[in-house]
């Protein structure tokens, strides 16, 4: 827990950023989420290692097998959205964390943690993730061998007998639900499995905003593309947790936008 610069008195906003803490708190998993920026902006934050399923990998060898048993039911992710609540609550209950005012960031397999948390509460007032999420478009543009480790999973075929497994980690087919304001950053090589939920999104009227980098994979590492990352992640967070605008921001014609967001947004009773 890294608390925010400064004399500022608790309750704080938080931005939760996953999925792995080593060494230096430095930006999360893919360096995507600034937790030295974001505590000398005001901003609390929780940083997560990702719980794992170690009693269940104590009883099964087979990597593919536990796999399988890790999605069935989306039970790795609701252990892992369930140790993060956990966490808040308890940050929540030592008077340190705003309810009211909590994100939560994601890069890769942060991504989708993220994607399934706000597509099961509405706790959390705002996100950001990069790095693609589990979409039904995304088996259209695998390869054989991804599409039969999905079929494996048991998130095979949109339109088969495992469609309904896309329900648990999909954005797109949650867009009714989801309140949640999100901003995606995505390398143009994984735009195409970013299309869906962020044009889904837009067409059920929800706050989204999308920005990619050329020349970028999964992670974004040219200098000026990961600074523009840093500014809009914690412009972003900011703006929807602090109610603040950079008046030196590099990016001031993205604020009517976000206001606009926000006028028409509808709150929803935040669990």
């Amino acid at each position: 827990f890294v608390r925010p610069l400064g004399n500022r008195s608790p309750p704080y906003p938080l931005v939760i950023v996953q999925y792995r803490a080593r060494g230096f708190l430095r930006g999360g998993a893919g360096d995507f989420s600034p937790i030295q920026a974001y505590a000398r902006a005001g901003l609390a934050v929780l940083v997560v290692e990702r719980p794992e399923a170690t009693e269940l990998s104590q009883r099964i060898v087979d990597d593919y097998e536990l796999e399988r048993r890790t999605w069935e039911g989306h039970q790795l992710r609701r252990d892992v959205v369930g140790a993060l609540e956990q966490g808040i609550d308890f940050l929540i209950s030592r008077g340190d964390v705003d309810p009211a005012r909590v994100g939560i960031s994601g890069l890769s397999d942060g991504s989708v943690t993220t994607a399934y948390a706000i597509s099961h509460t509405h706790r959390f007032r705002a996100a950001s993730i990069a790095g693609g999420s589990w979409e039904p478009m995304t088996y259209y543009m695998a390869s054989p061998q991804a599409r039969s480790f999905m079929t494996q999973l048991g998130i095979g075929m949109p339109g088969t007998e495992n469609d309904r497994a896309w329900d648990g980690v999909s954005l797109s087919r949650n867009a009714d639900f989801i309140e949640t304001p999100l901003l995606i950053q995505t390398g143009d090589r994984e735009l195409g499995a970013m299309l869906e939920p962020l044009v889904t999104l837009q067409e059920h009227g929800k706050p989204v905003e999308a920005y990619v980098f050329s020349d970028e994979y999964h992670l974004i590492w040219q200098p000026r593309h990961r600074l523009a990352m840093y500014r809009r992640n914690i412009d972003w967070f900011r703006f929807w947790l602090q109610n603040y605008e950079d008046p030196h921001s590099p990016y001031a014609s993205q604020y009517p936008r976000w206001r606009e967001m926000r006028d028409r947004e509808t709150q929803p009773s935040r669990q």
